[in-house]
């Protein structure tokens, strides 16, 4: 089983941003809530209470928004990127994605490193600003709103009190929604199906290369984003590209990278049967206004967990 802390199916179109996303679909949930990844629930994730942040393509013929938390800014953090499927490569009469793959490959040559820093610029916020106001009742406030951000004030309120044991009054929300979205919350996406496209079959590839290469690589997806679901993380000589790519372009793909990489692993990756998982308001120290990092807390309390597990009999019989 392979586990991830993101939804797969959410990319965003703000490419070269290091941040981390927040959007969900029903499949993700929050640490200990022991829901199973990929119920296929669809839920548009716009919230009432923004409308910032549309963006849009010239080929691309999805709605896109984005809803995402600022990391800190790290010397040691990878750069993030990824994609949407593009519409616009899909010939509607075959059935399949016009697109080659192999040629956009032979164009990373001509990427000027030179640029590199200019695309991936680490946010200008201060890092760690949020924490300092930050209380464990506003990453209940995220959670809901990672769970649905269609929802109404009230009814997230509601939720909170049913599932948490703590009231907020309209006032005391109003102000701590208003701070959130302002100081954590870039936007909002949406989610289509990625089967009806054929891109429904994920793989996982982590490979070693040279620092030139890599940093080729990443501004040619930032410039000229491949049509499928894509999230692409890379540091000097690192990748870690999971990819919703359809089967008939794989080869091409392994084929290119392998001429450039000296190490590659490549996994297909178990969808129906990884997990993503929310925000985790019990990981936040409102006392020393930091994430809980001991061994404790972070392996043993997972192991904890994992042990009391029950999976479905269907399941537990490919382990």
């Amino acid at each position: 089983m392979f586990v991830f802390p993101w939804n797969p199916l959410y990319t965003t179109t703000r490419i070269g941003k290091t941040t981390q996303s927040l959007t969900r679909n029903d499949s993700e949930k929050e640490f200990g809530s022991g829901k199973e990844f990929g119920s296929g629930k669809e839920f548009v994730s716009e919230n009432e209470f923004s409308s910032e942040n549309e963006f849009s393509s010239e080929k691309e013929s999805f709605p896109e928004k984005e809803m995402e938390i600022e990391k800190e800014e790290s010397s040691d953090e990878p750069d993030f990127s990824s994609a949407d499927p593009n519409e616009y490569y899909w010939n509607h009469a075959a059935l399949k994605w016009d697109y080659d793959l192999l040629a956009w490959f032979l164009e990373i040559a001509e990427e000027n490193v030179a640029d590199y820093s200019k695309m991936f610029q680490i946010s200008s916020s201060s890092p760690k600003s949020a924490l300092q106001w930050l209380k464990k009742s506003d990453l209940y406030i995220l959670v809901e709103l990672m769970d649905n951000a269609r929802n109404k004030n009230i009814d997230i309120m509601h939720l909170i009190e049913e599932k948490r044991k703590f009231e907020f009054t309209r006032q005391t929300y109003s102000r701590r929604l208003k701070r959130i979205e302002q100081e954590c919350i870039i936007g909002h996406r949406v989610q289509i199906k990625a089967r009806i496209l054929d891109i429904h079959s994920p793989t996982l590839v982590i490979g070693e290369g040279s620092e030139e290469y890599i940093q080729r690589l990443a501004m040619h997806l930032q410039k000229n984003p491949i049509p499928f679901t894509s999230t692409f993380k890379h540091n000097k000589t690192t990748i870690f590209w999971y990819i919703h790519l359809p089967a008939t372009h794989l080869a091409d793909l392994l084929y290119s990278l392998r001429r450039n990489l000296t190490k590659l692993q490549v996994s297909v990756v178990d969808h129906p049967r990884s997990h993503g998982f929310y925000i985790y308001p019990d990981a936040f120290d409102e006392n020393s206004k930091s994430w809980i990092q001991t061994e404790d807390f972070m392996v043993n309390h997972v192991l904890e967990y994992m042990d009391k597990w029950d999976l479905p009999v269907e399941q537990t019989k490919n382990f």
